[in-house]
């Protein structure tokens, strides 16, 4: 619909765009206080760019200002507020402005208003995770969290249901397990559901986003700039001379790139990365700091007498679209810009960190659910290599509900 909107536009603007390069193609001459002036094609295109700057661009830019209104390319550059000095990066209500259907709450979560207070007869559950939990392309009503929540709902009439997702794009085990100790614990939840790995895996590579990470691989995960990768690149990296950058332009480029037949362009796009990167095996070291994370989210869970649902990581990497697709760790883990993991490595460094993720649920007797083998492996489930939309929301809420009853966790 999009496509043909803006097919009707063009139509309609055809006539007078061409009557408009025949009028400036051309020398116009004219009389100016009994004077006789000459108007040449270079002159008109000159009044043509003040004509714009003057109406269009300084007023349009002046109110983006005054009313700091912003089209936010990633969660994590633009907004102060996103920065938090633990967690590196948070989600808050500013982000509602630049999200169709975000529902981020007061507390930083996605989810309905919550007090700390938890009322009486409420049953509290958070979800943990990277942005394959968090689903910022799923609306918040369609979304596997809320899904969830309606289903206990109805099945728990006596009691208040509530589910919050505090995943936040980016995350890693090492800062769902901060988010629990220093901020979700004081919410008093009565369970917690995490399933992430994909972001864990990326800590192994020697890039972060394509761009040289800070060293080689440390278990703390220091190599990176992680979750705030973007906000202290755009503060750090070099200025041009001229640093001023046009708010108005983000909302043009987002209109091109969103309507001018996109797909075709990308698909081109990642047919020409392909050819000029080189598939090598690669071994993801991260495995380890990622089973000794989630082995401390375990015990720190258990402690507290706080249920825990373990999933793994759901994942589209298949040898049948390798052809097709541009794999996201194509870009983002470069070995030396030149080489990147191959499809086998991809597979196979998943399905370790999903076998983990099994593996620690079953040694410490906590819950586990296999979302990856839920959800089929094809591009109507999944919008890139590992992040879910559609159907697949209701694939997971449903897996999660089942367990959650068949398992009496709810009293």
């Amino acid at each position: 619909m999009k496509y043909f909107a803006l097919l009707v536009i063009l139509v309609i603007l055809f006539y007078p765009y061409i009557k408009l390069l025949k009028f400036t193609t051309r020398d116009t001459k004219f009389k100016y206080k009994k004077k006789r002036a000459l108007l040449t094609p270079l002159k008109k295109v000159g009044i043509y760019i003040l004509i714009f700057i003057i109406l269009i661009f300084i007023p349009v830019e002046i109110f983006l200002r005054i009313f700091n209104i912003q089209f936010a390319v990633s969660p994590h550059t633009l907004l102060i507020d996103d920065f938090h000095p633990t967690l590196q990066t948070q989600m808050t209500t500013e982000d509602n402005k630049y999200y169709k259907d975000l529902n981020m709450d007061s507390s930083g979560f996605r989810g309905e208003e919550i007090t700390q207070n938890k009322p009486k007869n409420t049953y509290r559950i958070f979800i943990l995770g990277g942005s394959t939990a968090f689903l910022i392309s799923t609306p918040y009503q369609k979304s596997a969290p809320r899904l969830l929540e309606k289903m206990l709902s109805d099945k728990y009439k006596n009691k208040r249901i509530e589910v919050l997702n505090a995943a936040v794009e980016g995350y890693t085990t090492e800062q769902s397990i901060i988010e629990y100790l220093f901020k979700i614990k004081d919410y008093k939840p009565d369970l917690i559901i995490a399933w992430q790995g994909i972001n864990d895996m990326g800590q192994s590579c020697q890039t972060d986003n394509g761009e040289p990470a800070r060293g080689p691989f440390k278990s703390d995960y220091s190599n990176k700039f992680g979750a705030i990768r973007d906000m202290v690149l755009s503060y750090y990296l070099p200025k041009p001379l001229i640093s001023f950058s046009p708010l108005s332009f983000g909302f043009v480029n987002h209109f091109v790139v969103s309507n001018f037949y996109s797909d075709f362009v990308n698909y081109f796009k990642s047919i020409q990365k392909k050819q000029q990167r080189k598939r090598v095996d690669f071994k993801f070291v991260s495995i380890d700091a990622y089973r000794r994370n989630l082995q401390s989210l375990v015990d720190i869970t258990k402690a507290d007498n706080v249920g825990l649902i373990l999933g793994n990581q759901p994942y589209l990497y298949t040898k049948q679209l390798d052809k097709t697709i541009a794999w996201g760790l194509e870009k983002s883990c470069l070995n030396d810009k030149l080489t990147a993991p191959s499809i086998d490595s991809l597979i196979n460094g998943i399905n370790s960190f999903n076998s983990t993720t099994k593996q620690i649920a079953e040694e410490n007797n906590v819950g586990f659910v296999d979302l990856e083998s839920k959800i089929p492996k094809n591009q109507t489930y999944f919008v890139d290599e590992v992040h879910f939309v559609g159907a697949a929301n209701n694939i997971v809420a449903n897996t999660l509900f089942s367990y959650i009853t068949n398992n009496n966790l709810i009293k």
